[in-house]
């Protein structure tokens, strides 16, 4: 009976510890997931992308100058990645005013570290969507693969445009998610910051236009899904457009 006992008292230890572990590594989740996400991102650069460098150095300056007709530097239009590493290479010569005589490499290794920080924290904020939408083990195993994707990885190395274009692309749509899922109710935040991430990926590559009819589309279906579930004519009309469109489509 001692044995038995003895052996229970155990086990009931090793389930609190295991439950303070889970809690422990659920609150430090997103700060591990920051660090796995950052750390290869901001680390050994892969490729010179010196016509970013340059392009950011004359969007800051003509940012100071307040000459704005020379902002536009190149048609993608890259605006973020410029911002990003225009501010870095600043505040470098700020901090060091020997930084422009560094090796190339060098300059854009600093250059390249806010670009990796903002795409770390926007997977962070990925899983705290995928929260909402899933639950917090699909949302975590989400996440980690995306940190360590290695095409992600490799595209978000070099100081350029679509590392950062992929990212708010992705937020804008989980957002989009998030407004038509069943626990968003409809919530105007969610659309409304789904619109501002798709702007940022258009002000970072021209490609993410394909966001305004894939956003209209997702929009539409749900909003006719809504009307169908909560009013049956609706879905009679809606079923009488459906034989409408079929006859053309064939």
């Amino acid at each position: 009976m001692e044995l038995s006992s003895s052996n229970k008292n155990r086990s009931k230890q090793r389930e609190v510890y295991w439950s303070k572990f889970a809690q422990i590594l659920e609150k430090s989740f997103p700060l591990i997931l920051f660090l796995i996400a950052f750390l290869p991102r901001a680390n050994h650069l892969v490729a010179r992308s010196i016509v970013w460098h340059y392009r950011a150095i004359e969007f800051i300056e003509a940012i100071m100058a307040a000459n704005f007709d020379q902002t536009l530097q190149a048609p993608h239009p890259g605006v973020i990645t410029m911002w990003l590493a225009g501010l870095a290479h600043w505040l470098a010569n700020a901090v060091n005013s020997r930084f422009d005589k560094l090796p190339l490499d060098q300059q854009m290794t600093i250059e390249v570290i806010p670009l990796a920080m903002v795409i770390s924290l926007l997977i962070i904020l990925a899983y705290f969507q995928l929260t909402r939408i899933f639950d917090r083990q699909v949302a975590a195993i989400a996440t980690l693969f995306l940190a360590l994707d290695p095409f992600n990885i490799f595209i978000s190395k070099p100081l350029q445009v679509d590392a950062l274009m992929s990212v708010f692309v992705m937020t804008s749509v989980l957002f989009i998610f998030m407004y038509i899922s069943p626990t968003g109710r409809g919530r105007s935040l969610y659309i409304s910051l789904s619109g501002v991430f798709a702007g940022l990926a258009l002000l970072s590559k021209t490609p993410a236009l394909f966001l305004i009819p894939y956003l209209l589309l997702c929009l539409g279906v749900w909003t006719l899904l809504e009307l169908r579930a909560n009013d049956n004519k609706t879905g009679i009309r809606i079923s009488g457009w459906r034989a409408l469109i079929k006859p053309t489509m064939n």
